[in-house]
């Protein structure tokens, strides 16, 4: 959603920890008064737009199809032939 420009607000699941900056470019909330919070944020229209917007600069590179098939390509390397 983050590379949609689309506000996020989500749970602290440890793989969301290196991606978001809550607050910034999105919410992390657990107790249910975070989560209420975050979301009375997010009514503002031009709160969620300037999040929005801030989320998918901030993942568009890192997380780009042209980024993931280099990952790939490197992960994959060691069983190719040579010269690919």
């Amino acid at each position: 959603m983050m590379a949609l420009g689309l506000p996020v607000n989500a749970g602290p699941v440890p793989a969301y920890f290196d991606v978001i900056d809550s607050g910034r470019n999105a919410y992390l909330a657990d107790a249910p008064q975070e989560w209420q919070q975050a979301l009375s944020t997010l009514r503002d229209p031009a709160h969620r737009a300037e999040m929005g917007a801030t989320a998918r600069l901030s993942v568009l590179d890192r997380f780009s199809k042209e980024r993931q098939a280099q990952a790939l390509l490197n992960l994959l390397a060691p069983w190719m032939p040579s010269g690919r």
